[in-house]
């Protein structure tokens, strides 16, 4: 039967200090010594009830146990809904997208949409299908920042993504050799079968970046970490709205394919030029199709919570304690 603390650090302080207790209480603690006269009835009684075995084994022993669910309530002790196990999919997925400043071009004069409100949709409609996926993202422009960690909280992650913006890590080059070496480290906690990174930018590398690439890369390849490229946006260029000059052409340098595909090849993944909203949907669906592996380890959407029924037995153990002490007093 699985079980699980959601609080573990209560027993690892609890349990040790419930026993070391109650083996003080039996073995070292000395009786009551008197000294003085007119006690010798109350020390006839002590004497009595230090030989008794209710007195000397059983009421503590209900304090220990009555402590012990106390404490196993607090740590939290809950079992799983097996009705509600969910085969997980061994597939480990990290999306890294591209917050550098040329997303803020769009490449259709007559749909003027960024290229990173473009990517952000799709990134949301491909999360919302891996149901089983553990997903993380990544956002990398002059540096790279993980803005979800790996988990199968899809709610989370569309969230996450939804609430990005352009700007909200320095913008002005693009680090791909970080955002691989980040996405690979992210991967390599991942238990597992499959780790897939998605890696979609629209520019170049800067320069004090593109020598790091190849070591970023193998470090990929000693993780088994796949790699598919995604170039979004015009080879020709870009577009953006002036405020005067309306909207305006801007030629810039747009995504290498030759080294995009040299990323993918060296890891098993695959290179894909978006050029369109419509492309980028058809590649996330591709990418989607990815051979997928069951892991042995189930996973539960519900988990049933055991503290009540814990507080209540203990309060049901110190009850009867109470009972047999008063029962006694009352036939003494």
């Amino acid at each position: 039967m699985t079980l699980r603390f959601l609080y573990p650090y209560f027993l690892y302080g609890g349990i040790p200090l419930l026993f070391l207790a109650f083996w003080w209480r039996i073995f070292r603690r000395k009786s009551v010594t008197y000294t003085y006269g007119h006690t010798h009835i109350l020390a006839l009684k002590l004497k009595r009830e230090s030989t008794d075995y209710l007195s000397v084994y059983l009421l503590p022993t209900f304090h220990m146990l009555a402590l012990m669910l106390l404490v196993l309530a607090a740590a939290r002790l809950q079992t799983p809904d097996e009705r509600t196990e969910i085969d997980v999919e061994g597939v480990s997925i990290m999306l890294a997208l591209d917050v550098s400043q040329s997303m803020h071009c769009f490449d259709d004069p007559q749909i003027p949409k960024a290229r990173y409100v473009i990517a952000q949709e799709e990134a949301i409609k491909f999360v919302k299908r891996r149901v089983r996926d553990q997903i993380g993202v990544i956002l990398f422009g002059a540096i790279a920042a993980t803005k979800c960690p790996l988990t199968i909280d899809r709610t989370l992650v569309v969230e996450l993504i939804r609430s990005s913006t352009l700007g909200m890590i320095p913008d002005e080059s693009t680090a791909l050799s970080q955002a691989i070496a980040m996405g690979v480290r992210r991967l390599q906690a991942s238990s597992a079968m499959s780790k897939v990174l998605v890696l979609l930018t629209d520019g170049i590398p800067s320069p004090e970046d593109a020598p790091l690439l190849a070591d970023a890369v193998t470090l990929a390849q000693k993780a088994s970490v796949k790699i598919y490229t995604i170039g979004i946006g015009s080879p020709a260029g870009g577009y953006l709205s002036h405020p005067q000059g309306g909207i305006i052409h801007i030629p810039m340098a747009t995504w290498n394919e030759q080294l995009l595909r040299e990323i993918a090849d060296r890891t098993g993944g695959a290179f894909f030029a978006a050029r369109s909203q419509h492309e980028l949907e058809n590649i996330y669906c591709r990418i989607d199709a990815l051979e997928r592996s069951v892991q042995h380890e189930p996973s539960y959407a519900q988990w049933y919570e055991w503290y009540m029924p814990l507080v209540l037995c203990a309060l049901i153990l110190l009850c009867g304690e109470l009972f047999i002490v008063m029962g006694r007093r009352m036939i003494w």
